[in-house]
Order: C-alpha cells, then sequence, then structure tokens
C-alpha cells in the first residue's frame, strides 16, 4: 500500500515484513486465545508499527542544524 503511494522499498520494508510475519503468527494464536485477545493483539501490532513508521517519519524530516 505504500509502494503505492511513492515510498520506496527501502522505507517501507523494515516495518512491512515483520508486521506481515506478526500477522501470519497471529493465525495460529487466534485459534487457541479468546476472540477479545486476538483482536487486543491486533490492535497492538497495528498501533506499533504506526508509532515506529511515525517516529521514522520525523527522523528523515527532522531539520538538521
Amino acid at each position: 500500500m505504500s509502494l503505492r503511494y511513492g515510498q520506496p522499498p527501502r522505507a517501507v520494508l523494515p516495518w512491512a515484513v515483520p508486521t506481515v510475519v506478526i500477522a501470519v503468527l497471529l493465525i495460529p494464536v487466534s485459534a487457541v486465545v479468546p476472540a477479545a485477545v486476538a483482536l487486543a493483539l491486533a490492535v497492538v501490532v497495528l498501533l506499533l508499527v504506526t508509532v515506529y513508521v511515525e517516529i521514522q517519519r520525523r527522523r528523515r524530516h527532522a531539520p538538521t542544524s
């Protein structure tokens, strides 16, 4: 999705690959935990990715002195 908006692969891959792996790992986990727990874990993954991407974006666009 980010590649669609002009982000180069080097900007997307550091967070996309681990996120996909974690999301795939949520599949078997969701089979053994209640749905609310699986949903909460998915929300945590999304929040962590969002925070990571935002921190990286701010670092790239931070003014240098």
